[in-house]
């Protein structure tokens, strides 16, 4: 799939509740994995306005994806390329304003690992704006207090 393919799936998303980032994210990586279609919302309706974390959704699995962890074990660069070479995405929750947010992995550029998420500004169901994020490559083995999770297809 390719870069422009995703932003168009994400931004057709919504994050519904000002906390639901990490059921946000779990949808996100469903439907461009092409599990879901686009109305698909079933993890922030269960979890409403709960900021849950990626907890909820380690080592399980929905519609025919199970999330895992990343073990860190491997340098977290060589993983995002490995599962981007796949033609797969990542979801990664990053310290951001005080608290944490998560964001799907859709591709590297020669310089910057490119982040897409979404927002919800009134966590009022109007959360309609992407967000896309160029983080440097040469900066990935910096990030400290992250946690990264990936699919595999069942």
């Amino acid at each position: 799939m390719k870069i422009q393919d995703a932003i168009a799936i994400v931004d057709a998303h919504h994050q519904k509740y000002s906390d639901s980032c990490s059921p946000s994210l779990c949808e996100m990586l469903l439907k461009l994995s092409g599990a879901v279609n686009t109305n698909y919302y079933d993890e922030q309706e269960r979890d409403k306005n709960k900021p849950v974390g990626l907890d909820n959704i380690k080592d399980k699995t929905i519609h025919g994806r199970t999330f895992r962890h990343f073990d860190r074990q491997t340098p977290l660069i060589d993983k995002i390329k490995f599962e981007l070479q796949k033609g797969k995405f990542l979801g990664i929750y990053l310290p951001l304003g005080g608290s944490f947010h998560g964001f799907v992995i859709v591709g590297m550029d020669a310089q910057n690992v490119l982040l897409l998420s979404k927002c919800s500004e009134l966590g009022q169901g109007q959360g309609h704006i992407s967000l896309l994020v160029p983080f440097p490559q040469n900066q990935v083995h910096t990030l400290q207090g992250f946690d990264c999770i990936y699919y595999e297809d069942d």
